[in-house]
């Protein structure tokens, strides 16, 4: 009975580190290029803004993109109706032109870029990302672009 008892503990234990450990995580499919100006809107409820905060950008697209860089605007509305808003470059790839980000066997390549470390949310409440990409072209064929808010130190 004993090693019963010792073989549950230890699943509940292995099995809540397997937990999700973001607070957010959603993404957007592009059915159509992505066009210059057209915004991509996240909205996120923050409970604890005296804890830190990991912030990612996700982004798929096929591995015959054209670029190793790619530029995007990000705004962030905060829940007192205030404007944040930044220019943040994502390295898709080292200087030999390889990818960065995990290759599937569907041509896709995934990123999973942090751009905000420890970060901390001024008040608690409803805040909107929004998010278009600053590329010179008109139109950017990407599969997906997301936001992933984990929750505490990084892991």
């Amino acid at each position: 009975m004993y090693t019963v008892k010792s073989l549950i503990v230890a699943a509940v234990f292995f099995l809540g580190g397997c937990a999700n450990p973001f607070l957010f995580q959603e993404n957007h499919t592009f059915s159509e290029p992505w066009k210059q100006k057209e915004k991509v809107d996240f909205t996120l409820e923050i409970k604890e803004p005296t804890l830190p905060y990991q912030c990612f950008i996700d982004l798929r697209h096929y591995s015959d993109f054209a670029y190793e860089n790619f530029w995007i605007f990000i705004t962030t509305k905060s829940p007192s109706n205030k404007y944040f808003s930044d220019t943040i470059e994502l390295s898709l790839a080292n200087k030999q032109g390889v990818w960065l980000g995990k290759s599937s066997s569907n041509n896709l390549i995934s990123h999973h870029i942090l751009f905000q470390k420890d970060f901390f949310f001024k008040e608690q409440g409803t805040y909107i990302f929004s998010i278009e990409h600053a590329l010179r072209e008109e139109q950017i064929k990407i599969s997906d672009i997301g936001l992933s808010i984990q929750k505490g130190a990084l892991r």
